[in-house]
């Protein structure tokens, strides 16, 4: 029994640790597809030079904030695949690992979602209308997460499911 709780837990860590890759959020212009730089959304808010230089700087912010997180992710994940591949495993620290990571993740995701809600913020009504068309366009080519085959998602969820919100603007 001992056994297979610890290869259901071996399982889980890698598995877990595949998940987790950096979100599109996370990522840079130029490291995703091609579709992810397309500018063409923007262009139609026809933003303002004041709100085009807020969101840069909003931007740059959430970037350097982002830089610590991201180090302290990859951290814990060596440190957890080190502990996997150790010749005995020692669960108790593979557990508070996979702990840890949520705890990063959950803060990134937290800092996203922050950085979405100020940048929507800076938008006029107008702009946020054209913001929510744009997007249920992208949602419904790309999935829900505006991303084509990610994760087994769909439009309707993972797994077929409905998503139970949609976190965006």
């Amino acid at each position: 029994m001992k056994r297979l709780l610890t290869l259901a837990m071996i399982f889980f860590a890698v598995a877990f640790n595949a998940w987790a890759q950096p979100p599109a959020a996370m990522m840079e212009p130029g490291d995703g597809p091609e579709w992810m730089d397309d500018a063409a959304p923007m262009e139609k808010l026809e933003l303002t030079a004041e709100q085009k230089k807020s969101m840069q700087t909003l931007r740059t912010q959430m970037r350097k904030e982002m830089i610590p997180l991201r180090g302290n992710l990859e951290s814990k994940q060596i440190d957890l695949q080190e502990e996997m591949a150790a010749e005995q495993p020692n669960i108790a620290r593979i557990n508070a690992l996979v702990d840890d990571l949520a705890k990063v993740k959950a803060e990134i995701q937290k800092k996203q979602i922050a950085h979405r809600l100020k940048m929507r913020d800076m938008l006029t009504p107008e702009q946020r209308k054209i913001w929510q068309e744009q997007r249920g366009k992208r949602l419904h080519e790309f999935g829900r997460e505006g991303r084509p085959g990610r994760g087994g998602h769909s439009f309707r969820g993972p797994r077929g499911m409905r998503p139970a919100c949609g976190v965006g603007f």
